[in-house]
């Protein structure tokens, strides 16, 4: 699903391949929420 465009860099650039559809919605945020917060971004 993801893949990193540096592995040295502790969240590298989010990229994401899914397909589109209403199941893959959970695990596309989760993965997002995941990246956010390793570039330290804030909740909310």
């Amino acid at each position: 699903m993801c893949s990193a465009s540096d592995p040295d860099d502790p969240a590298p650039a989010l990229r994401l391949h899914q397909p589109a559809r209403p199941l893959e919605v959970s695990a596309l945020r989760h993965a997002l929420t995941d990246w956010a917060r390793a570039r330290g971004l804030p909740a909310s």
